[in-house]
């Protein structure tokens, strides 16, 4: 939605160019959807007329559309996929098509993810996570006027993360294993029954710093119909005071809910 909810971007997939799911597959389909090279388009209605347009159209797996906080004409969006599969994963496009630029390059051996715009739209920050060499992870930020990028923090290994309406505060979920989310088997989720870092953090924007919020545990497993299902994903409330999360740790997927006034205390 954009900032005054009169615009809408979002993404549609042809159905009938996406390859077969099978019943029981966990992240199997990550790999074979990206390489099937579904037709997508990015379609932006005007909610106020109810008119609504194709902004771009083409066989390549679309996500993540996001319409920048005050300038209602530029989306940001992704290219989904494992990260040694895509282009590049970051991208930007104007409502009505033009300027189909990408934010920045990505080697092969490169993790971006999980982008989101800074509320007043100066920014589009996202994880910078290297997997080879020193293994490098930080949050970055990327002014989408200039292409300019910045290493804010150090953080660590979320699989998603976002700020509040305020920014004063960031909060991601940490994914117990430095091994990708897609490329994890069945062994990699077991650790002799050891507590794994799979944290949900509260980033304090001002300082600079992460605090673990609490234990998510979830399985990151597909087993209830879709990886998704058991992604934390967490994002704050509208009023700023609850983190909310998804997990499976008791059994099945639950939304949970984190009190941070009483975290603050």
């Amino acid at each position: 939605m954009s900032q005054d909810n009169r615009f809408m971007a979002i993404v549609e997939t042809l159905k009938s160019s996406l390859p077969e799911r099978k019943k029981g597959d966990n992240w199997d389909f990550f790999a074979l959807t990206c390489k099937a090279k579904p037709h997508c388009r990015i379609v932006y209605v005007d909610l106020q007329t109810g008119s609504s347009h194709t902004v771009l159209e083409d066989d390549c797996w679309f996500g993540h559309a996001q319409i920048r906080p005050g300038d209602p004409d530029t989306i940001m969006f992704c290219h989904e996929g494992p990260y040694d599969l895509i282009d590049a994963r970051l991208w930007l496009v104007q409502s009505d098509g033009s300027n189909y630029r990408c934010c920045r390059e990505q080697p092969s051996d490169l993790i971006l993810t999980h982008e989101f715009w800074l509320p007043d739209g100066s920014k589009l920050a996202f994880v910078y996570r290297e997997t080879t060499g020193s293994k490098e992870e930080n949050i970055r930020m990327i002014n989408p006027d200039t292409m300019e990028e910045e290493i804010f923090m150090p953080c660590s290994p979320y699989a998603h993360f976002i700020c509040d309406k305020r920014n004063r505060y960031m909060v991601g979920d940490s994914q117990g294993s430095d091994v990708p989310i897609h490329l994890l088997k069945e062994t990699d989720e077991e650790e002799n029954g050891e507590i794994k870092n799979d944290f949900i953090y509260l980033v304090d924007v001002e300082k600079r710093e992460e605090r673990k919020l609490c234990y998510h545990g979830t399985s990151w497993k597909a087993v209830h119909g879709n990886p998704q299902d058991s992604h934390p994903h967490p994002c704050f409330t509208e009023d700023n005071r609850y983190v909310i999360f998804v997990s499976d740790k008791e059994g099945k997927p639950c939304i949970y809910r984190v009190d941070l006034e009483q975290f603050n205390k």
